[in-house]
């Protein structure tokens, strides 16, 4: 059994139909049953008569002639019933993806090059700047952090109080301590939000860089996914961030990373675009030389 995580219906769907000249995404066999009822009526009787002139083409003779008869009627009443079962395929369109392709399919990074076909096992991490960014907000977070920062301060004061009222002759030597600690934790919150900001804006800048994308980076590759074919939200998916379990990721390997763009530079505008998704990737070292860039048909963990 598997536990999907992710399906592309529309990508599987294609290749489905262009190496079986169509799909089909659904089955219906349709049960009947019949019942015939049968029914029948019979009458018969008998007429008899003698004598001359009784029946005309007897006329001469004599004695007597009977006939027998019967009539039956019948009639069949015929009852169908008809059912119709529909089994949807759903995630099923995989396993048949993975049928079809069986031969093309790569499974060793040391074979895979751009273009195939390839069935990867990983234990990526996710990125998701959308949440990121979410989980970071400033405003926020400074009412949160103002309330934490409140509950600690009191509790260094409470502590002083006791202190002067045991020794109250060193009081001023007590207050500058006091007024120090106080200090400290300001001056600690303070350089925490100031952090917590500069993620808040690589969150901000990442999600318009990827508008909605979760990225997932392994060991030799790195897949830009899209939010709606996952089988889980947001909260869900942080449940299986940096997971250890073995992931199955399989796509169309479109690229490789072959030089970090902190270190190289290019004319071409045309690759701006890329060039500063990448230089944020290895920025923070989601990405590295030599990963595969993959395009995601599904992604699930076997059970």
């Amino acid at each position: 059994m598997r536990e999907y995580l992710y399906i592309d219906d529309v990508e599987i769907n294609s290749l489905l139909a262009q190496q079986n000249k169509g799909v089909t995404t659904s089955k219906t066999v349709t049960e009947s049953n019949s019942n015939t009822l049968s029914h029948s009526t019979t009458t018969g009787g008998e007429a008899s008569g003698g004598g001359e002139g009784k029946i005309p083409f007897l006329a001469k003779a004599e004695g007597s002639l009977a006939l027998h008869y019967n009539s039956t009627k019948g009639e069949n009443i015929e009852n169908t019933d008809q059912t119709a079962i529909s089994t949807v395929l759903n995630d099923y369109i995989v396993t048949l993806l993975e049928k079809d392709l069986q031969g093309k399919m790569k499974r060793e990074s040391d074979d895979i090059t751009v273009g195939d076909v390839a069935n990867i096992i990983e234990s990526p991490k996710l990125y998701d700047f959308e949440t990121i960014f979410n989980s970071t907000d400033h405003g926020l977070l400074k009412k949160v952090m103002k309330v934490s920062e409140e509950d600690d301060i009191n509790e260094v004061r409470e502590k002083y109080r006791k202190a002067f009222a045991k020794n109250p002759s060193a009081k001023k030597q007590l207050k500058n301590k006091q007024n120090m600690e106080i200090q400290k934790i300001r001056a600690e919150n303070t350089a925490g939000l100031s952090g917590l900001s500069s993620i808040n804006l690589l969150g901000e800048y990442g999600k318009k860089v990827f508008p909605n994308t979760i990225i997932l980076a392994g060991k030799d590759c790195i897949a830009y996914t899209k939010i709606e074919n996952y089988r889980m939200n947001a909260t869900q998916l942080n449940s299986i961030a940096n997971s250890p379990r073995k992931m199955h990721i399989l796509g169309i390997i479109e690229n490789k990373l072959t030089e970090n763009p902190l270190k190289s530079g290019t004319d071409d505008i045309s690759q701006i675009g890329s060039s500063i998704a990448n230089i944020l990737l290895f920025s923070f070292s989601i990405a590295e030389v030599g990963m595969f860039v993959i395009k995601p048909l599904a992604m699930y963990y076997e059970i």
